[in-house]
């Protein structure tokens, strides 16, 4: 089975370095949502504004990244 690792980039980078073991990259992109997901709910605790990535790359040097923009204004 496939180690993929994620990094994380929400304006400070966050390297991976023990990775999870998944069946393959549709896994791995599901994963990537999840974790887009949670990051969010997060940081918009703290802010109104989140530009988050996770780069993900398998040991054979495969990468796929996720980025996910979000703000949170008021229209008056």
């Amino acid at each position: 089975m496939p180690r993929y690792y994620f990094d994380i980039d929400d304006g400070q980078f966050i390297a991976d370095k023990d990775g999870l073991d998944l069946p393959g990259p549709a896994d791995a992109r599901e994963q990537t949502k999840q974790v887009l997901g949670e990051l969010a709910l997060h940081l918009l605790d703290e802010r109104d504004f989140a530009q988050l990535s996770v780069e993900v790359r398998d040991s054979g040097g495969r990468r796929m990244k996720g980025t996910l923009v979000m703000m949170i204004e008021n229209i008056t």
